[in-house]
């Protein structure tokens, strides 16, 4: 028996991205469905949520869209409000849409127009997904001009807090600022010096950090948590611990100058907002050469500089 399957996202940071609120992406579904007749199931249970970035994971990389890769079988129909709620990278709405098609899964993109024709369906479908990957690649274009130029003018730049900082106060009154955050600068430290020390890889920091229940901080600021209903991330990826290890020798840049935490904390914001982080060359020559094995060490890839939260 087929079943019909709806697929509803929004943005992790919470950001209702081109006008589509997770009910008006549910009353669309609800309403192509009455019109053609299909079940989402007892009190629409296959009419599904999540919240994750897709311009940087693709479908089968986010929890449900991965569990609803695996469930669709011949004969099923799923249901997406708009192509962005499912894709923003061109090759992964082609290489998805075209394997259900293969599967014989029934796909409605609801803004997307069907001529029936698949060789037609499919130019339609690829130059919308690059509209998509195209706008999402500017939009964090402007995001990070936006950041700079706030960090420059000494004005918060995002509800979440860069490493090693948390927001005190409220935005609304007026009276939020970053201060120094030991608690995570300690996470920071562990990973460093497993990376350093113990020359462990990202993952498998990362998969100890798990086994230990050591999870991420909520960094938002205090009114956005009240506000907010989106989870926040229960475990460090690798990328995030290439950021931290990164940080954490940067601190170390400074403190080498004699500077005690706080203080050091204190410059490396400074140079944060001014864009004047230590370079590469002057981290290996703080930490006694290193820092070097961050970018050579098991093939990883080389770990940059840190420009935006």
């Amino acid at each position: 028996m087929s079943l019909t399957h709806g697929y509803v996202r929004v943005s992790t940071d919470g950001q209702l991205e081109s006008g589509l609120s997770i009910d008006e992406q549910r009353r669309q579904i609800r309403e192509f469905c009455r019109a053609q007749g299909l079940d989402l199931g007892p009190n629409d249970e296959r009419l599904q949520e999540e919240s994750a970035s897709a311009y940087h994971l693709d479908f089968t990389d986010r929890p449900l869209g991965k569990a609803l890769d695996d469930r669709l079988a011949k004969g099923d129909h799923l249901i997406v409000a708009k192509l962005d709620r499912a894709f923003r990278n061109l090759a992964d709405a082609v290489k998805c849409v075209t394997a259900w098609q293969e599967r014989g899964v029934i796909v409605h993109l609801l803004d997307l127009p069907i001529s029936g024709q698949p060789i037609f369906d499919k130019l339609i479908l690829s130059m919308l997904a690059w509209c998509a990957e195209f706008e999402s690649f500017r939009k964090s274009e402007r995001m990070v001009d936006c950041n700079r130029a706030a960090r420059r003018m000494g004005r918060p730049i995002a509800q979440c807090a860069p490493l090693g900082f948390r927001w005190l106060g409220h935005r609304s009154k007026g009276t939020h600022r970053l201060v120094y955050f030991p608690e995570e600068r300690a996470h920071c430290q562990v990973c460093y010096e497993l990376y350093i020390d113990e020359e462990f890889s990202l993952w498998e920091i990362a998969s100890k950090l798990m086994c230990q229940k050591v999870k991420p901080f909520d960094k938002r600021a205090p009114d956005a948590q009240a506000r907010s209903k989106l989870r926040v991330s229960q475990e460090y990826t690798p990328a995030k611990i290439r950021e931290m290890i990164r940080f954490e020798a940067e601190l170390r840049f400074y403190e080498a100058q004699g500077h005690a935490p706080e203080d050091a904390a204190d410059l490396w914001l400074k140079s944060w907002g001014e864009g004047t982080l230590p370079t590469q060359d002057e981290l290996q020559a703080a930490v006694n050469s290193q820092f070097e094995t961050l970018s050579t060490k098991k093939g990883e890839p080389a770990c940059e500089a840190q420009s935006t939260t």
